[in-house]
């Protein structure tokens, strides 16, 4: 069984999704070795919060990618 520190975590912010229509969401997955969302999540009305906590969490911004959901603003590394 692989240890969960040993896993790369991945934030995969949301524009208001279905469960939080009136938030952003942070949503928080691990990578390896399947793609797994976790229980936690940032959820705030204003996404500079949201951007804010990822920086300090030492997190680095990437952009969505082609195919992504349309509610998937960005994801964090």
């Amino acid at each position: 069984m692989t240890d969960e520190r040993e896993l790369l975590p991945i934030w995969v912010v949301y524009d208001h999704p279905a469960d939080f229509p009136h938030c952003y969401v942070a949503r928080k997955w691990l990578s390896l070795p399947q793609p797994r969302a976790t229980a936690d999540m940032l959820i705030s009305a204003n996404l500079d919060d949201i951007h804010e906590a990822l920086e300090e969490l030492g997190f680095t911004h990437l952009s969505p990618m082609p195919g992504d959901d349309p509610k998937i603003i960005e994801t964090w590394v």
